[in-house]
């Protein structure tokens, strides 16, 4: 799966944006579906075709549908979040100009979420004081995992009993959580290189896309196997892996229709679970300035696109995103609409929504971030870092240079790169649209250096 890509859809673009709660509910506000353009399409792909591409892509649609709650793709298809015939189309593609109330709500909420934050103490859950519904859903994973790991391992290792057996299992303890399009790949691949990682495979998307049954439990556990092989084979009781699912911050979908409802965000996330199983874990983020990021994604995703990119369709359905987020905010919190999924994932780039509700869970000093355009300046430095962050050992400037001279991974491909630059009209409208985002993120974090200025 594409780094950090949400399933693919199988349902009308722009009924996508699922919205958990009573099914009545969510009816007896009189919306109805919109009838996107390409919905002809969804309905000729929901079957098996012929054509043997076609049938490849087909596959690949349905195997992600797997990925998805229950359900939601049945509520997905019967709800859409607003009436089209209630609002008027606010932002027009050949006038790009956000509507002044929108821009207004966003920051003014982006205030309010700013001074919660500062004001409540953070609540963490661990073992003794889970919610009743957060125990349920976490059930399996309390009943696999222990409370206390292994004290001789520097990874979250236990012995794991089945039937009849006992064997040595670990969970990875550093997460490079995100987000997607922003090198996450080129840093995972050179964190490998270092002796004390084990590689495993990147991208699992297992807390975010997958219910907490034992099978799956047990499943994800299998992905840590090189860990355990090699710990075995050498001895070497330090050493550690990572989970570098770049879905792991932002993806609050089964949240959202697990613990939300169509007017408030989710009061508990996987984020929950997680700090309640490994409360020792560090973080990696890679932040990438957010109009480029969500460029670049749109270049990167082909299937989501059915093959028809350019500027011109990026633009078009950029548009069609923003009048969807701006009826959205219309109608429901900031922190509700930043967990839907529209046409193009204009929520990743909403940065400070998602880490400060990590910064609720996880204290500063576990969370490591870092600039894309840092990286690309000077990884040998940045690499250094994050050795230096994860405890482990640092690596001399030859080994650091062998690592960080080799080709960047993912990088953008020639025939998308020939399709041009963002028209100016769509980086106006972003620009405008993230700026409330960056200013709140730099005050997250303390650092003019997430304004993504030119001078910075």
């Amino acid at each position: 799966m594409n780094s950090g890509a949400d399933p693919v859809d199988v349902v009308p673009q722009g009924a996508d944006g699922y919205m958990g709660g009573d099914l009545q509910k969510v009816m007896s506000l009189k919306v109805r579906p919109l009838d996107f353009r390409d919905r002809k399409k969804y309905e000729t792909t929901i079957s098996a075709p012929s054509h043997s591409k076609d049938l490849e892509l087909w596959k690949l649609k349905k195997k992600a549908d797997s990925y998805s709650p229950p359900g939601i793709m049945k509520t997905m298809d019967n709800f859409s979040y607003l009436n089209e015939t209630n609002w008027r189309h606010a932002i027009q593609e050949d006038s790009p100009v956000l509507p002044a109330d929108l821009m207004g709500s966003i920051r003014n909420q982006l205030r309010e979420m700013r001074e919660d934050f500062e004001r409540k103490s953070v609540l963490v859950f661990d073992r003794a004081n889970l919610p009743r519904n957060l125990t349920l859903l976490g059930k399996a994973i309390f009943r696999v995992v222990p409370e206390n790991f292994l004290p001789e391992y520097r990874s979250p290792c236990f012995n794991l009993h089945e039937e009849d057996r006992s064997s040595l299992a670990c969970l990875p303890n550093v997460f490079l959580a995100g987000f997607p399009k922003c090198a996450t790949t080129d840093l995972f691949k050179k964190l490998i290189r270092h002796p004390d990682v084990v590689p495993t495979s990147k991208e699992p998307h297992w807390w975010t896309r997958t219910r907490f049954t034992r099978e799956s439990v047990l499943h994800y556990l299998k992905h840590q196997t090189n860990l355990v092989r090699q710990m075995r084979d050498t001895g070497n009781r330090r050493l550690i892996t990572l989970d570098a699912s770049a879905s792991t911050l932002w993806d609050n979908t089964y949240s959202l229709g697990k613990f939300g409802s169509i007017h408030q965000p989710p009061r508990w996330t996987h984020a929950d679970v997680l700090r309640a199983v490994l409360p020792e874990s560090r973080f990696l983020l890679l932040l990438r300035e957010p109009t480029e990021r969500l460029y670049s994604g749109y270049m990167a995703f082909d299937l989501e696109w059915h093959g028809v990119k350019s500027p011109q369709d990026f633009h078009h359905r950029l548009v069609q995103s923003l009048q969807d987020f701006s009826r959205c905010m219309k109608k429901y919190p900031l922190e509700t609409c930043a967990n839907f999924k529209f046409n193009m994932r204009l929520r990743v780039g909403m940065y400070s929504v998602f880490i400060r509700d990590w910064l609720k869970r996880y204290p500063r000093e576990q969370i490591h971030i870092l600039r894309t355009e840092d990286w690309a300046k000077d990884p040998a430095k940045e690499l250094s870092r994050i050795f230096s962050f994860l405890e482990i050992d640092p690596l001399s400037q030859d080994a650091l240079f062998n690592i960080t001279s080799s080709s960047r991974e993912n990088q953008r491909k020639q025939e998308d790169r020939s399709l041009g630059k963002l028209l100016p009209a769509s980086q106006q409208l972003l620009d405008e649209f993230y700026k409330p985002f960056k200013e709140d993120l730099a005050q997250l974090l303390q650092d003019k250096k997430y304004l993504w200025t030119q001078s910075m």
